[in-house]
Order: structure tokens, then C-alpha cells, then sequence
């Protein structure tokens, strides 16, 4: 949901399964946002998730099976703007303040295990883009502040796998975007953590089991504190790329699941 606009990620079974962005109307009906033959999916994890993301009518999606981002703006006709083949991309943040868009990499063009990265690629540049952190085996839930000069990810490695240890990655960005002191937070330990995000006041937050029940945390100042403790789970292990269980409406409400 960007703004009072809406837009869902449709599956089309009676055409062989593609998908999908679609603009939700006000009388409930779609408004196709991607036309033949575009395929909005990504093949991130080999698990699917995340594949578009949409900002002042721009639409960018990972084109399958190519694997290639494409952009369309209002009025025009896709183009790509990044390369594809075994270059995979998943869970796109737009940065508007540089023209690029934050996402999760998967390169699979070198011999051996891909190599997962929090990347960002130029819209107007290099179209592989560059990589902004790669220190851990697998990257998910990329965020940035609203004011565009803090990024933040979930990160973990082969042995400990989303489901039981991980941590979240967060670090100032000068502007032309280069990452000065990646960081770790809160300290890595035995919990699983989804969903970083900030809020509108741009307080990081996160999902956590970190007491055996799913609730949402803030970080501030060094200091861990939940945003709305109930007795309920609220929130689910890592699954695949993009799935919130969460969206912050105001600073004090928070939309959850």
C-alpha cells in the first residue's frame, strides 16, 4: 500500500500461472499495472516472494524467467533496467533520493554456493548495479529510513538458518550512498528476527521470538523494548522474501497480523 493506493501481486491461473501488479480500484476492480508478457516473480532462495515494488505510479518488478528488473513509468512501456540470467532480485525498496532501488541479490554467475547481497541498482547507470553489504550468507526484509540515510536488513548464515539465529544489519549511508559502519542489532543471538522496518518516525523496528512468542520490537538507543506486548503470537518464522506480517499506519498504530 503506497499513500491511498493499493496494489496486489495476482496470480493468473488461466494464463499458465503468470503474475501479476495490479492497481486496486476504488470500486474494487483491478487495474492491470504490467502488461504481456511481463512476469512478476523472483526465484530469490529458490522460494519465491517479494517481486515488485511501487512508488508515485513507477512500477519495478523481477521479470521471470529472465530475472531481469523491470520499470515502468506512468504512460510508458517496460523497460529493463538491470541485467538478468543468473542475477536474481527480490524485495525491492525504492530509494528516490539517489534513483535506485535497495534489494536483495542472489548471483549465481560464479562456480560454487550463490552469493547473497544487499545490492542497490542505479536506475539511470550500471545496469548490475553495485553490492552495498555482503558480510553473511543470506539477506532478507531490506528497508530504508524515510529521510533515505539509514538502510537496515535481516541477515544470517548457513548453520543457524532464519529459524533460529539471526540478526539485523543497520548502517548510516553518505549521499552518494556508500555504507559507512554496518553494524549488528541488537547483538546476534539465539532468536528468529523478520520484518525490519522503520517507523514513520524512523525508529527501527523488527519481529522477533526472542521470548519464545512472536511481537514486534523497537531499537532505540541501544535499547530493545516491544512496541505492543499482548498475550499473542504476532508474527511467523521466515517464510520467503517480502512476507510482512506488519505495516506501521501512524508512529503509535501498527497494522498487524
Amino acid at each position: 500500500m503506497k499513500g491511498k493506493e493499493l496494489h496486489a501481486l495476482l496470480r493468473l491461473p488461466d494464463k499458465g500461472g503468470r503474475s501479476v501488479v495490479a492497481r486496486v480500484l476504488e470500486d474494487g476492480r483491478f487495474e492491470t499495472s504490467t502488461p504481456v508478457p511481463l512476469d512478476a516473480r523472483t526465484r530469490v532462495n529458490e522460494c519465491s516472494g517479494s517481486s515488485f515494488a511501487v512508488r508515485d505510479g513507477d512500477v519495478f518488478i523481477s521479470n521471470f524467467p529472465c530475472d531481469r528488473i523491470h520499470c515502468r513509468l506512468p504512460g510508458e512501456k517496460p523497460r529493463p533496467d538491470s541485467v538478468g540470467g543468473d542475477v536474481r532480485n527480490a524485495d525491492f525498496v525504492v530509494d528516490p533520493r539517489r534513483n535506485r532501488l535497495i534489494c536483495i541479490r542472489e548471483d549465481q554467475v560464479s562456480a560454487g554456493d550463490p552469493a547473497h547481497t544487499v545490492a542497490a541498482v542505479d536506475l539511470a547507470g550500471e545496469p548490475f548495479g553495485d553490492a552495498r553489504f555482503e558480510r553473511a550468507g543470506f539477506f532478507a526484509f531490506p528497508d530504508l529510513s524515510g529521510d533515505g540515510g539509514k538502510p537496515a536488513w535481516v541477515a544470517w548464515d548457513h548453520q543457524g538458518m532464519p529459524f533460529f539465529s539471526c540478526a539485523i544489519g543497520t548502517d548510516d549511508a553518505g549521499d552518494d550512498g556508500v555504507l559507512a559502519d554496518a553494524r549488528q542489532i541488537p547483538p546476534e543471538q539465539e532468536e528468529s528476527i523478520t520484518d525490519s522496518r522503520w517507523s514513520p518516525e524512523d525508529v527501527l523496528s523488527f519481529g522477533s521470538d526472542r521470548t519464545d512468542e512472536w511481537d514486534h520490537y523497537h531499537w532505540r538507543e541501544g535499547e530493545v523494548s516491544p512496541v505492543c506486548p499482548i498475550e499473542a503470537e504476532q508474527g511467523i518464522p521466515y517464510l520467503s522474501s517480502g512476507k510482512t506480517m506488519y505495516r506501521f499506519l501512524t508512529q503509535s498504530r501498527v497494522l498487524a497480523a
